[in-house]
């Protein structure tokens, strides 16, 4: 898979921004990274969108990163699809543990995937295994297990 492939283009909203920044302590590898992002971490793998912001050392591998997303401080992201407007705290772990099926929908979230809904929160020092889904805000909650969903509806 190669991001610069002519027969795979990604297209997009090209909204206009001010240019994307990359602090002098960011490190961007192999990844696309639209105009108005602000990255102070590591970020491999991955498309970032347009007005996301991520913070000083936190991580982001192999994901994609939606519109005005706000990723905290320290905060470790992989294999991950972090919907537009979401936030994720401080300290927290995404995309991490084990593989299991998710228990919801194991035909469609099993190859690892977290996905995390448009405008959820997410609190402060939360983890979250593989193959989960995040439906609703999260803010008493610090970890949930590979394979768990937390939705809207009755959990």
């Amino acid at each position: 898979f190669d991001l610069y492939d002519p027969k795979w283009r990604i297209y997009g909203r090209n909204p206009i921004q001010p240019p994307h920044f990359a602090s002098k302590n960011s490190q961007i590898k192999k990844s696309i990274i639209t105009e108005g992002c602000t990255v102070y971490g590591k970020v491999y793998h991955s498309v970032v969108f347009y007005g996301a912001y991520i913070g000083e050392n936190s991580e982001i591998v192999n994901s994609i990163i939606m519109p005005n997303v706000r990723i905290g401080n320290n905060t470790k992201i992989y294999n991950s699809i972090i919907g537009e407007g979401a936030v994720i705290g401080d300290n927290c772990k995404v995309g991490v543990g084990d593989i299991k099926p998710n228990k919801m929908a194991p035909n469609i979230y099993s190859s690892g995937i977290t996905v995390i809904i448009s405008g959820i929160i997410i609190d402060h020092e939360t983890t979250i295994g593989k193959n989960v889904v995040i439906g609703k805000s999260i803010k008493d909650i610090k970890y949930i297990e590979s394979g768990d969903s937390i939705t809207g509806e009755e959990d």
